[in-house]
């Protein structure tokens, strides 16, 4: 029942740059990870926003679906992590599908070694925009050794950070614990992707 923090910043001063990371333990544990900033002279302590949490995953699959990505969409843009969770090499593609807006048909490749993971970002792929110029929808990742993934949404004129953590598979029902609708100001929405590649989901909530 006890916990322990560590701290980029201050506990690993030999990295600097971006990582992924595998956690080894004698027992069970649980893990999130905070991302935050910290000013250049100052400690994590005075961290300023933006930041954002994800949990850490027990294991990977070969198909992983991400409910929300985003290109130009009110400002805000999205990015997200894969990483590869076997001792093999893993062909990644990236299959990106429109439903608010954006282009059809556009896709990714990567090939990320073992336990290292590799950046898509949104920002960087004009073409999910279309004749609109912009894009909100999903996107389905495959690939043939075990993969997790993470998703950052980012505004950067409005310094905010989202991240939530990609789907393995879905369900026929699930449950979310908080909605709000004018609850002293604060609001919810809802991105909900199918997770089949040739069938058709109705769903009710």
């Amino acid at each position: 029942n006890g916990q322990a923090t560590v701290v980029q910043y201050t506990d690993d001063p030999n990295l600097t740059g971006r990582y992924s990371a595998v956690l080894q333990s004698s027992k069970r544990v649980a893990v999130i990870v905070n991302q935050q900033t910290a000013p250049s002279g100052l400690s994590y302590m005075d961290s300023k926003p933006p930041f954002a949490s994800y949990t850490g995953f027990e294991s990977g699959s070969r198909q992983v679906t991400l409910p929300e990505v985003m290109y130009n969409w009110y400002g805000y843009y999205t990015e997200f992590y894969v990483q590869n969770v076997s001792d093999t090499a893993a062909n990644v593609t990236v299959a990106y599908y429109p439903g608010l807006a954006g282009a059809t048909g556009v896709t990714e490749d990567a090939v990320v070694q073992p336990y290292s993971s590799h950046l898509f970002s949104q920002k960087s792929l004009a073409s999910l925009g279309g004749a609109s110029g912009r894009f909100n929808g999903s996107a389905v990742i495959t690939s043939d050794q075990d993969i997790v993934a993470v998703v950052n949404e980012h505004n950067e004129g409005s310094q905010k950070l989202f991240s939530y953590i990609g789907f393995s598979a879905g369900s026929s029902e699930l449950v979310a614990p908080s909605i709000l609708r004018g609850h002293y100001g604060w609001y919810t929405s809802m991105s909900i992707a199918n997770p089949s590649l040739t069938a058709t989901a109705s769903v009710t909530i």
